[in-house]
Formats: C-alpha cells, structure tokens, sequence
C-alpha cells in the first residue's frame, strides 16, 4: 500500500505512539532519581500527548487494526516485565522498547505526510535525547536489540 493512504499512516502512527507510551509510563512510574531524567521523559510524554490528542477520532478500517495488533504483539514481551528475572533486566527490556518506539516515531515523520508537523517533530528529538543521552549508555546493547525489533516490527 502507497504510504499516502491515510489508513496507513494512522496505523504507524498509532503503533508509534502505543510503543511509546508503555515505554514513557514504565518509567514514569519507576520514579527513577535523575533529575535530568525525569525532566527529559516529561518533555517526551508532553509530546505524546500532544500527538495523541490531535489523532482522528474516527476508528481504523478492520483490516489496519489487525495489522496494528499484530505488529503490537511483537511487542508484548518488552511491555510486560513482572515475570523478568531481575530489575535490571526489566529496564534492559524499556531501554529495547524506548529504542523501537523512538525508531516508530521516525519512522511516522519521515513516510506518513499526514503527520509531518511540528508535534511529531519534538516528539521524535525528545525521544531521541532520552535513549541517546539517557538509556543507551548505560544499556548499550539496547541499541542493537531496538534495531533487530524495529525491523521485525515494521516489515
């Protein structure tokens, strides 16, 4: 499918911004101690919403949901963390998911022209900021793994 068809692109974009938001609340809710931190994942998650809110309202064609859903269950082990092993496992898997979300997002800006605008556009720096300076020097091979993801996610 042409990636102008708005159905298509509303399908990225949602799937983007599920990525993003397990990843943003998981470590909203870790309340982790960097300042900086803290105050970079809430530009990101100002972002979101602002993405989020300006979504058609009306529902995905059938078809698109099943492809969302499908692309999303790939995803599901990344979101759920409670049976990890340790915790440092569990941040290993949202640095992953951090990194395949940011990947999402770029992904949506630079395909899908319906959503080029200045809301994605900071959506995608600040997510970048966060994985870059934040998560990937302290879980380097998180960059790698988001990769591998990434590609399996949006083929």
């Amino acid at each position: 499918m042409p990636w102008s068809n708005p159905a298509v692109q509303r399908c990225r974009a949602e799937l983007a911004l599920h990525a993003s938001s397990g990843v943003f609340g998981r470590f909203f809710k870790a309340n982790l101690p960097s300042k900086p931190f803290q105050e970079q994942l809430l530009k990101c998650m100002k972002w979101h919403g602002e993405c989020t809110q300006a979504l058609p309202t009306q529902r995905l064609p059938m078809a698109m949901w099943q492809v969302t859903k499908k692309r999303l269950k790939l995803l599901e082990p990344y979101f759920d963390t409670k049976h990890a092993k340790n915790q440092e496992f569990a941040a290993e898997q949202w640095c992953v998911l951090a990194g395949v979300a940011g990947m999402l997002i770029i992904d949506v800006l630079c395909n899908c022209p319906d959503y080029h605008n200045r809301n994605w556009r900071f959506l995608s720096d600040t997510t970048d900021t966060l994985c870059l300076r934040y998560l990937y020097p302290i879980f380097p091979q998180a960059e790698e793994a988001a990769t591998k993801l990434w590609l399996k996610v949006s083929a």
